[in-house]
């Protein structure tokens, strides 16, 4: 049995642009992120030994959210890769990562990327 995770509207400041002015004071980031696993063995023995820990993929994300870059698309793979080199059983991970408010001369309330591996 399949399930499909996840997790949304995690929220970090971090200091990820190319503008030193983004570099130095950072700003607000958001990620949203859904995953596939079998669940089966978890559905039956309701056990975490037998589950993804969804609060370890957070981790992971935080992890890769205070290393510094310059975009989104580096900051986004990282992620997805993190996951996948670290957890087994994740199948089509879908990333959205979105850099709230960012430096445009204009009303624009983010932009966002989602990777899909």
């Amino acid at each position: 049995m399949i399930g499909k995770f996840e997790l949304n509207g995690l929220e970090f400041h971090a200091f990820h642009g190319v503008y030193e002015s983004e570099r130095t004071n950072g700003q607000t980031f958001k990620v949203d992120i859904s995953f596939e696993t079998n669940v089966s063995k978890a559905a039956y023995s309701d056990n975490l030994e037998d589950a993804i820990d969804y609060t370890y993929i957070y981790e992971l994300i935080s992890e890769q959210m205070k290393i510094r870059s310059s975009l989104l698309e580096h900051v986004a793979n990282r992620i997805v890769y993190s996951i996948k080199d670290k957890v087994d059983g994740i199948q089509n991970i879908e990333l959205k990562l979105t850099k709230v408010n960012p430096p445009i001369d204009g009303i624009i309330a983010g932009i966002s990327i989602t990777l899909k591996a």
